[in-house]
Parts: structure tokens; C-alpha cells; sequence
């Protein structure tokens, strides 16, 4: 018999909503922690993130919370979705309360101010013995949550792991890639914005398409 899947979304941001909706539409438990008390308390009474995405219900199956240790709680995957200049801190504070047997996520894009680490180095510098998933793609929150087609890379040296998290994730309109090229994925994923701003740049003083 298979074990059920409790999935802890660390991160009420657009993106990490989006997420939360989309893996508890899959049929998972899934608990969404956001750092705003408040932003959990209108969340969960009103079944939808009025500040990120007004119109995406939760599903019955999505709690959201401002208490970590409930949000951790029976965790067998924690997704990463916090914004990288904080997550360094945050995963050096937290990383006891973490469940041992948890495969890790990480969702977020960038890399670590002041050293440039990617989020798999500051992760496997707390939690080397714990199974990391990197999942990037060229994907827009809102229409992730609301089923239009998407496809995400799903990132790890764990042949299993990212199996594991590509079934969890995919559905009939969001097509999931395995592969082993976390470096790969986290540099594509963390460079995308970067050059999305200077492609717009050089649009707005007209060099064309060749630039």
C-alpha cells in the first residue's frame, strides 16, 4: 500500500501558492506556511490568497498556517519557496525541526548574496543526507494554478527522488522532466530573470530581434 503524501509548501508567495493548489489538487495533504500570521488566518478562513492569487480557491485538501511545527508536522516532502536572500538564514535556524526522512524541494530561483552559492550547495551543507529536488521552468504562477499547460524540469542526482516529485507534480495539464542536471537547472532557473530584464532593455531602445 502506497503511504500517503503530506507535502509542506514553505512559502505564500504567488509562486508558492500556486504550487500548495496545484499538488493538493493531486490528491495530497498539503500545508502552505506563510510567515504573515495574518496573511494565514485570511487565507485559511476565505479559501483563497487575496493578496497573491485573488481568484485560485484552495482545495479541500490545502491548509494554510503561520505555525511552522504544524506546518512540518508528518512532512515527507518540503518544498522550498522563500525568497533566496532569506533562505540561508532560515534553513540555518530551522533545519532541526525538519523531519529527517523529508525529501527537500527546492522551488525558489537565484543564488545566495554575498557568496553566490546555489540553493543546493546551502542545503546540502545542513541536510547531506536528505534526498534535494530541484524543479524550474518557464512557468507563470497564475497559470499554473489555474491548469493552463506548463512543464517544469524536475532536477536530481537522486534517480528516485526526482521520480517521486515528478509524479507528485504532474497532472493532465503540467508536464514534468526528470533529469540529473541540478546544476544545470538551478543556474538556468537563476539566470532566467536577469536576462528576461535585459531582453526587455534592449526592446525598449529598439535594437530588435537580433539583439
Amino acid at each position: 500500500m502506497t503511504s500517503p503524501t503530506f507535502i509542506t509548501v514553505l512559502g505564500a508567495g504567488s509562486w508558492g501558492t500556486a504550487l500548495a493548489i496545484v499538488l493538493a489538487q493531486n490528491g495530497h495533504t498539503v500545508r502552505l506556511w506563510a510567515r504573515d500570521a495574518g496573511l494565514a488566518a485570511r487565507s485559511e478562513q476565505d479559501r483563497i490568497n487575496a493578496r497573491y492569487l485573488p481568484d485560485c480557491t484552495f482545495p479541500p485538501s490545502l491548509t494554510i498556517t503561520s505555525d511552522l511545527d504544524t506546518a512540518l508536522q508528518r512532512a515527507n516532502q518540503i518544498w522550498l519557496v522563500l525568497p533566496t536572500k532569506a533562505l540561508a538564514e532560515f534553513l540555518s535556524a530551522h533545519a532541526a525541526k525538519f523531519p529527517p526522512q523529508a525529501i527537500i524541494v527546492n522551488a525558489s530561483k537565484g543564488f545566495e548574496q554575498g557568496t553566490g552559492r546555489q540553493i543546493s550547495q546551502m542545503v546540502s551543507a545542513l541536510f547531506s543526507s536528505q534526498a534535494f529536488v530541484a524543479v524550474s521552468g518557464p512557468t507563470f504562477a497564475h497559470e499554473v494554478a489555474t491548469g493552463k499547460p506548463s512543464a517544469i524540469t524536475v532536477a536530481s542526482q537522486d534517480t528516485g527522488a526526482a521520480e517521486v516529485i515528478a509524479a507528485t507534480l504532474r497532472n493532465a495539464t503540467l508536464r514534468t522532466y526528470p533529469t540529473h542536471d541540478v546544476i544545470g537547472v538551478e543556474i538556468a532557473g537563476g539566470l532566467k530573470n536577469v536576462l528576461a530584464i535585459a531582453a526587455g532593455v534592449a526592446d525598449g531602445f529598439g535594437f530588435g530581434a537580433n539583439a
